[in-house]
């Protein structure tokens, strides 16, 4: 759970960000179900980001959410349209197992970067590292949060109960 604060535009550009990717979901991959699942992946590892507190990882939210609202900053032409706060709410802490299971995620987030690079395929490194940018940036809303709150958060946690139940010998 990290304090940063997401703009009306950083809000633009990380919807933008998921915009451009569905659209190419939709033409170039004909839709398929298994490619908008890992649009939907990529956006939660950003999103997971965010719940990891005075880390690397939560800095990474953090510059994420900072990225995308100076690129909203940008795209607004310096007019100050965009740059109201957009609400914030706080997102659950992760348990022990949870944590553990980010971990994990983690080291497949970054061989799957690792194996886009070495393919040379630009699109998919770019989805790789825009997708996770939107994701971070859109759980810094009070909405998103709310959301992951719901759904993402509670999942990783009643996921990682049974992890953290045996690490502990219960």
């Amino acid at each position: 759970m990290t304090t940063d604060q997401l703009t009306y535009g950083g809000g633009a550009v990380a919807l933008g960000i998921i915009t451009v990717f569905l659209i190419l979901w939709w033409v170039k991959d004909n839709h398929k179900i298994t490619k908008a699942l890992g649009i939907a992946a990529l956006l939660s590892v950003g999103a997971l980001f965010t719940v990891c507190t005075g880390g690397l990882l939560g800095l990474a939210a953090g510059v994420a959410a900072q990225g995308t609202n100076q690129a909203g900053r940008i795209a607004a032409g310096g007019t100050g349209a965009l740059d109201g706060d957009i609400a914030t709410a706080s997102t659950q802490q992760l348990t022990g197992g949870a944590a553990i299971i980010l971990v994990v995620l983690l080291a497949a987030f970054a061989i799957n970067i690792y194996l886009a690079k070495k393919s040379g395929d630009m699109l998919r490194m770019a989805r790789n590292v825009l997708l996770p940018v939107a994701g971070a940036a859109l759980a810094f809303s009070a909405g998103g949060a709310e959301f992951l709150n719901d759904h993402l958060y509670s999942w990783l946690n009643d996921s990682g109960q049974p992890l953290d139940d045996w690490l502990n010998g219960a």
